[in-house]
This record gives C-alpha cells, structure tokens and sequence, in this order.
C-alpha cells in the first residue's frame, strides 16, 4: 500500500531495506543481505492495527470502576476505527502517495517494537488456552454462554434429543456453567434502557434465575440456547463422543493449522514476518477463540475465498461456513458478486444451489423435525430485545458522548453500510482485491451491539490480503533466518575435518576428568541408590583381589614397592642423568 513497497521494485538495484513491487515487474534475486529489521510496510500496518484493535477490545469490556465512562468509551471507539482502518488499508491491492514513505520510515521500528508485546500475549493466552482444555474441567474453561450452549447441544445430540425443542435445559445448562453469563434481555429484571448491566449484577441476577427461574421469567430467554445453525454444534459432537471434554481443543487445532497455512502462502524470503504477524494478532486469540466459537466458520468462509475457482470445493466449504453462525451470513453478496463479475449469472446459479446443499446437509433433518423452532432460533440474534454493547459507533453512546438512538436506527445505519460497501465493491473491485473479507465485516461496526469478535479476525483476513499481494510481487530471497541456519550448516560442514576431532578429543578429557572425580571422591560423597522399605541387606563378600599384572609388578618394583594407581610412568630422563658428575648421576632416580 504505502509507496515504501514500490520503491523496492525499482528496475535494477533497491536498497536492503525496502519492500515491495509494481505491479507485474519483477527482480532477479537480490545478492544483498536482507535486514532483519526491515519489517515490510503492510506487514507493520497490520501489526499497528492488531495493537489497536487489542486496546478496543480491552478498553470496551465493563470491567473496573472507569467503566462506561466517557474517556473510556472514546478510546475504544478510536482505537477500534484506527485498528480497522490500518488494516483495511493493507489489505487493499493500491498504491500510496510518496508522502506515505517518510511516514513509515518512523512507524516502521514502531511496529516491530509493538509486536513483541502482542506475541508476548498471544503465548500466554495460548498458554491458559491449553491449561484450561487440558487441565481445567469445562465448566471453569467457558467464559460466555456462546461456547457453554454449544457444548450442551452437542450432548444433546448425541443423547439423540433435538436441542431446537429443549428449552428445559437453559436452567441446567446456567448452573451447571456459572461462569458463563447467559445473554440478558431488556426488561423488568434489568431494565428497559440500552444501558448494559454491569457483570456482578449479571451474575447475581443468574444465580437467582437458576434457583428460582419464575421470579425472573423476563432476565432470560430459554430458546437462546440454540440461536445458531446446526453445524455450530454437531461439529464438536464427535470430540465428546472420544471423551474430549472441552470444546475449544477442536477451536485451537484449528487456531495453530490456519495460522501455519497463512505463514505458508507469505513469500518464501518473508514467512518469519508471516509468522510474527499471524501471532503478534493477538485479539484473534483473546477475543475470538477463548469468548467464541467464530474461528471455524471464518477459517470455512477463508479457505471458501481462497479456492473460489474450484465451483465445488468452494462452494461446499462455503455452505458449511454459513451453516455454522449467522455471522459469516454477511459474506454472501459479496461472494454472489465476485461470481458474477468473474463468470456470469450462471455460475452463480450453480454455485447458489451447491452452497444451499452444503447448508442444508447439516440442518435439514433439524427443519424437517422442528421447523418453526429451527426459524425462530435462526430469528433470535435480530429479534431479542439486546442491549447495547461493543467497540464500535455504539461506544459513544455507551460513554454518553451522544444519545442513543432507537435500536431500528441502528439497523437501518447497518444496512446503509452494507450497501455502500456493496457498491464500492463492484465499482473498486480491482483496488480492493481480497480486501472484500474486511470490507464485509465493516457494516457491523454501524450496528447496535458491535462485539469484539465480529473484528477479531480482521488481522488474519489483512495477513491472507498481504500475502496474496505480495507473492507475485517479491523477488525470490532466502529468509534471514534460513539464511543464518545455512550458514551455520556450512561453516560445521567446513570444519567437519577438524572440528569434531577436536570435539572428541575435549569430551574424552572431560569424562576422564568425571570418571577419575568419581573414583576418588568419598564413599559418604556419592549418591546411594534409594532401597525399598522392608528389603533386608543382603551380606555380600568382597571379591579376592585379581592378580597382578605384569605390567603393576614391574611398576611397583620401579618405586620400591610405593606405586599406586594410577601410575604415570618417565617417558624422558632429565638432563642431570647425563651429566659427567659422578655425584649427580648417582644421585639420580633409579
């Protein structure tokens, strides 16, 4: 995006540091070492962006005394425009202005100096991501009641009951998971307003519900158990069924081999940046992976994207991905229209009646069963009276900077955006390339509750834009760290004849040196072997004495019977042996 990356594309020579190409030009390998410093411009947009979007996601969460105060509030709402609109801008396939090169020049260590935290906090969450799937018992690993209900429906399936028709479970399901809030309604409980209840209050309101479910029939709605589609559980059936039972292992696999394939499709000299970027987006681990399930149905929609010109694999993984959450729903049009401009109308017929296949697959038999229970939950997400949370436009109305507007007003500001950004995709397609995964995201930020985990995916989605852009573009080179591992291989192969010799020979001296500590070191000084208690000692006598070797003889008569082991033996007489002085050569040693 920024003119940093055409410099690097000059005819001949670039400098070590720059990054980039024009479009349809390439170089010849670069014989010059490449800095490992020089982080690629659009790599460092990413980076900036995941860090802002990391602070959104903090700063908007009701947590503390500062909560919904209007600091607060503004800086997650300037945060999260600032994060999606860096990444958005190095998704997009365009080139900058010469003013964008100074720029970065300054942002460029920036960059590299933030990624370090954010990797640092990708590892941690990573770390009590894989305590609480391995250790912790599922009922202290969920945190929202998105991965608990999931969880439940999958027993349910495999119990052989129809999770759209059994409400009865709500109750079970909030005591059996306390930690995982379920979703509150407006109402007498906590009130009319937008105004989100704080967490104490949600979890005092939810421990009453379960003893007394009557008194507070208004705090919750039963059929929010099952308000997504059917693949959003029947997938994590099977891990129950082998006994696994947390959910989220089938969400980390999916974590780990999404970010490995991301890494695979950078350039070949680049994927260390690949890599740092994939983990140093932190918000993908804490925000869509540990409070939701969205990661497999945006790595469905993603791999969907990436073999559009496949008609059946794409259009399957694609069905699959909407049959997972309503959330990947807004990815249709988009697709409809990349179909359209690339192949026609028809091709996007056949590829409409394949996707509403691999929709249908895992929901039919639950349509057939229950059919308006199946639509109702498919209605709840837009039909529940919700409050009023998230990190986008709505922030400034939480924090009291604007009032709030009616919830329809939010839907309609939502639809607009969706059509505009319609539009600016089939007017820009070729400036926004695969950009349109960000881009169809973007209306949400306009909506009445624009959670953490509807941009959590972005970097990701800017990572895949990246590196589709910069593949064709970057000359081949090998990779810093490749580059220092060759090196290393090289330098021992030339010292091969050498280098282990001397190796040998310094481990033998050293284990000559243990072995001889060893011998003579004290009986009380050496570590006894631990015996069972109640084994008796076994009396042992000491074997006789070998007989001497010749060579210990002679040794032994050479120092008048004194010799002890080991003995060193004169290989040299001194000089005073030689003398002509009878005193000195009488006086001499034997």
């Amino acid at each position: 995006m920024i003119a940093h990356d055409e410099a690097r594309m000059a005819p001949r020579v670039a400098p070590p540091e720059t990054h980039g190409a024009l479009p349809g030009k390439t170089l010849p390998p670069s014989r010059t070492r490449v800095r490992f410093t020089a982080m690629p411009s659009r790599y460092g947009l990413i980076v900036l962006g995941s860090a802002l979007l990391m602070i959104g996601s903090v700063t908007y969460v009701p947590l503390g005394p500062q909560a919904y105060t209007p600091g607060r509030e503004l800086l997650a709402f300037l945060s999260t425009t600032g994060g999606l609109a860096l990444v958005f801008g190095a998704s997009l396939p365009v080139h900058a202005p010469d003013r964008w090169r100074r720029w970065y020049a300054r942002a460029r260590h920036v960059a590299l100096v933030v990624s370090l935290p954010l990797v640092f906090g990708t590892f941690a969450t990573n770390a009590g991501v894989a305590f609480l799937t391995l250790y912790a018992p599922a009922a202290e690993s969920y945190a929202t009641d998105i991965v608990s209900f999931a969880h439940v429906n999958a027993e349910l399936t495999l119990e052989g009951r129809n999770p759209y028709t059994s409400d009865d479970v709500f109750r079970q399901a909030l005591a059996r998971f306390p930690l995982a809030t379920g979703t509150p309604l407006r109402g007498e409980t906590f009130g009319t307003g937008l105004e989100h209840p704080g967490p104490l209050r949600l979890f005092t309101v939810q421990r009453e519900y379960v003893r007394d479910p009557e008194a507070y029939a208004d705090a919750y709605d039963p059929h929010t158990l099952h308000s997504y589609p059917a693949l959003s559980f029947l997938i994590y059936a099977p891990l129950l069924w082998a006994g696994l039972g947390n959910i989220l292992i089938l969400d980390a696999v999916v974590y780990w081999l999404l970010l490995a394939w991301l890494i695979w499709l950078a350039p070949a000299g680049w994927r260390h940046w690949a890599a740092l970027v994939g983990i140093a987006a932190m918000p993908v681990m804490a925000a869509s992976l540990l409070p939701s399930i969205d990661i497999v149905g945006f790595a469905l929609a993603l791999v969907a994207w990436h073999v559009r010109d496949r008609r059946w694999l794409s259009s399957g993984l694609f069905g699959l991905a909407l049959a997972y959450k309503q959330l990947i729903w807004f990815f249709i049009p988009f697709f409809a229209l990349d179909i359209l401009f690339t192949y026609g109308w028809r091709e996007v017929v056949k590829r409409g009646a394949l996707v509403l296949g691999a929709f249908l697959l895992p929901n039919l038999p639950y349509i057939i069963a229950s059919p308006q229970a199946w639509f109702e939950s498919m209605w709840l997400p837009m039909s529940e009276p919700l409050f009023a949370t998230g990190m986008g436009i709505i922030a400034l109305s939480i924090g009291h900077i604007i009032p709030y507007a009616p919830p329809l007003a939010y839907a309609l500001f939502e639809l607009a955006a969706l059509g505009v950004a319609l539009w600016a995709y089939a007017r820009w397609r070729s400036r926004i390339g695969d950009g349109v995964l960000i881009l169809a995201l973007l209306p949400l930020f306009f909506a009445l509750r624009s959670s953490a985990t509807y941009f959590a995916f972005m970097p990701w989605f800017a990572l895949y834009a990246v590196n589709r852009f910069y593949t064709p573009r970057v000359p081949p080179q090998p990779s810093p760290v490749v580059d220092a591992a060759a090196r290393a291989v090289g330098w021992l192969r030339a010292r091969r004849a050498t280098l282990w010799p001397q190796l040998a020979r310094r481990f033998k001296a050293v284990w000559r040196l243990i072995s001889l500590t060893w011998r003579h070191a004290p009986a009380e000084a050496r570590p006894r072997r631990a015996r069972p208690r109640g084994a008796g000692r076994t009396t042992r006598r000491r074997p006789a004495p070998r007989a001497y070797s010749p060579r210990l003889r002679m040794a032994i008569k050479a120092s008048c019977g004194i010799s002890t082991l080991p003995t060193r033996f004169m290989r040299f007489l001194p000089s005073f042996c030689f003398s002509s002085s009878l005193r000195l050569r009488v006086t001499s040693p034997p």
